[in-house]
């Protein structure tokens, strides 16, 4: 979302191609049917990476969630954030980029007989 009248409005990412206007970041956590249960404002010039910690600590302190799959994108679920999902017990799915997909083919930690033909 983009402002300029909020304490939190900051340069964010220019990945949307948007040069030069404040934005804020908005982490929102659903329930299973989709229906938002939770609502955090955050600084416009916070990494994806840096909000995921702090939504396993809800899910777990404030919610009493056990355990949950996250789901996110290139950007969000990156080593640091994986090692924490794994310590709280949480699991994660996300995109791999394509070096990392061409080493796990060349190691055999990802065989080619786990994709469909084309």
């Amino acid at each position: 979302m983009e402002g300029t009248h909020n304490a939190l409005a900051a340069f964010g990412s220019k990945r949307d191609g948007k040069k030069g206007t404040r934005q804020i970041v908005l982490g929102l956590l659903c329930d299973e049917d989709g229906h938002p249960v939770s609502l955090e404002v955050l600084p416009g010039h916070t990494p994806d990476p840096q909000t995921l910690p702090a939504q396993v600590t809800k899910l777990t302190a404030r919610f009493g969630v056990p355990e949950i799959p996250f789901v996110g994108d290139r950007g969000m679920i990156k080593s640091q954030p994986i090692d924490d999902l794994a310590q709280e017990g949480f699991h994660d799915m996300t995109a791999l980029p394509k070096p990392q997909i061409e080493k796990r083919l060349r190691t055999g930690t990802c065989p080619m007989a786990l994709f469909a033909p084309e």
